[in-house]
């Protein structure tokens, strides 16, 4: 077999196989700097959470059932916390700056506001407020009812998300998969953990109704007669709507 190898000289004495190389080595660190650029490009979020944690894109919710805060970002270690469905996550936004791809600090208080563990949550298991849409159809909750304390609750729906709460105030719901949420009068925000395959519903704290109210006169569904061509779920329209 006839290996054949072509060496261009260039007037400097650098040959084709030299000029490669240089190129190859500019590619390499070309891309090194876009990468880097857009690693510090994804910075500025986390500093901006840093300075106002409250903002709207740095509001998580707690999206699933059952979701576990662990000691390190490592599923291998120590559980801390199981639940919070429906529960704002509180973020670390100051260890934030340091957090592996996939996870984000938290902070985990106990039964005391003294008692606060440091903890870690999948980003998997979260969703931001910015990513909550319109309902456009096929929403299956009728009405419900939720009271804690001097807090009451009580709306009625239609298949297509619009709802009417207590005393006549209109809205519409927004869901992400697995949580929804009806903003209020004030603009406060009713966050309910909602499993549509088990139409499991859950509301972040106990619903003093429950004491002596049958479950049936809290959560109402529309019959399947309402529920035709809805096979995909709850259908959402394709953006949310401005704030």
């Amino acid at each position: 077999m006839l290996i054949v190898t072509i060496s261009t000289l260039g007037a400097d004495g650098t040959t084709y196989k030299d000029v490669m190389l240089r190129q190859l080595i500019a590619a390499l660190l070309g891309l090194t700097m876009l990468t880097s650029v857009r690693t510090v490009g994804a910075q500025p979020d986390i500093a901006r959470c840093i300075a106002s944690p409250h903002i709207e894109s740095c509001h998580y919710i707690v999206r699933y059932k059952d979701v576990r805060q662990y000691e390190k970002p490592d599923t291998a270690s120590r559980v801390l916390s199981v639940g919070g469905w429906g529960h704002k996550a509180l973020i670390d936004w100051k260890r934030a700056a340091n957090a592996p791809s996939g996870w984000l600090p938290t902070d985990i208080y106990g039964r005391g506001p003294t008692q606060k563990l440091a903890g870690w949550i999948e980003t998997r298991n979260l969703v931001r407020l910015g990513e909550f849409k319109r309902v456009a159809g096929c929403w299956p909750v009728a009405s419900l009812k939720y009271e804690l304390g001097d807090y009451a609750f009580h709306v009625e729906f239609t298949p297509e998300g619009r709802a009417l709460i207590s005393e006549g105030f209109r809205s519409h719901v927004l869901f992400a998969p697995d949580v929804a949420l009806v903003k209020g009068r004030e603009g406060g925000l009713d966050i309910f953990g909602f499993d549509q395959k088990t139409r499991e519903l859950q509301f972040p704290h106990p619903n003093d109704l429950e004491k002596y109210s049958d479950a049936g006169d809290l959560i109402r569904f529309f019959p399947p007669s309402k529920s035709k061509d809805c096979e995909g779920g709850v259908k959402l329209e394709a953006r949310r709507p401005g704030k």
